[in-house]
């Protein structure tokens, strides 16, 4: 079909959505980023630094890569904050006893 698709690696479109390109026959494409809402902060398990949502509870494989993406892209821009995440239970669990 000719049709480029491709994952996107400045995190501008959000999860479940996609970004068509008109005139993608061009070889050499110009456009201005879009930088995503930064405003939400991430959350991160206090004890193992895996990310997860502002319940403790993990996030699905594309989230998770998604804020990864963004932490990784936007170092000084999004807020990253410490929870008690659910990955870690036990390890909580033995520190307090």
């Amino acid at each position: 079909m000719g049709v480029l698709i491709k994952e996107d690696e400045s995190y501008s479109v959000p999860i479940n959505r996609i970004k068509v390109i008109q005139n993608d026959t061009e070889s050499i494409r110009s456009y201005e980023e879009s930088i995503p809402d930064l405003s939400d902060p991430i959350y991160r398990c206090g004890w193992c630094g895996n990310v997860v949502d502002y319940n403790g509870k993990e996030l699905s494989v594309e989230m998770r890569s998604y804020n990864i993406g963004l932490v990784e892209k936007y170092p000084y821009d999004v807020t990253v904050k410490s929870v008690h995440g659910n990955c870690c239970d036990d390890v909580r669990r033995n520190a307090y006893q």
